[in-house]
């Protein structure tokens, strides 16, 4: 039997943006944009055997999108099915897993953001607890 590989990108037709360092610093140096930022974005519409482990997290905050399929978020000791229309909210600097479940694996976009204004617009997302599926609401 073949074992499976699990990856953190490199799927057909993904599309991701990443903010350069420097680009950052400029940002966070705007005393309008510095309020509420994008640091990263991405779309991996066909993401199977997606896996994501980080020990220490991100410097943001991670807004995961599950459009189609299924995945899971673990977070503080705590793991979650995430479904097609659900969304979950990661903190920044603290261990998080996350990835797509089953054969299908899951259409996942996401949005890394940072600012002042940051844990307010989480709060505005109603989010109930960290790295738990909500659905989108609309």
């Amino acid at each position: 039997m073949e074992s499976e590989i699990f990856k953190k990108e490199g799927f057909a037709r993904e599309r991701l943006i990443v903010l350069p360092r420097n680009l950052r610093v400029q940002l966070a140096a705007d005393p309008f944009v510095r309020q509420l930022y994008l640091t990263d974005v991405g779309l991996f519409p066909h993401a199977h055997n997606h896996l994501v482990e980080r020990s220490r997290g991100t410097n943001e905050f991670v807004v995961q999108f599950c459009f189609d399929g299924e995945g899971f978020s673990s977070f503080a000791a705590k793991t979650y099915k995430v479904s097609a229309g659900q969304f979950f909210v990661l903190p920044p600097n603290q261990q998080h897993t996350y990835g797509s479940s089953g054969k299908s694996g899951w259409k996942v976009g996401w949005i890394h953001l940072l600012g002042e204004g940051m844990q307010k617009f989480v709060d505005r997302l109603s989010v109930e607890e960290y790295g738990r599926a909500q659905d989108f609401g609309f």
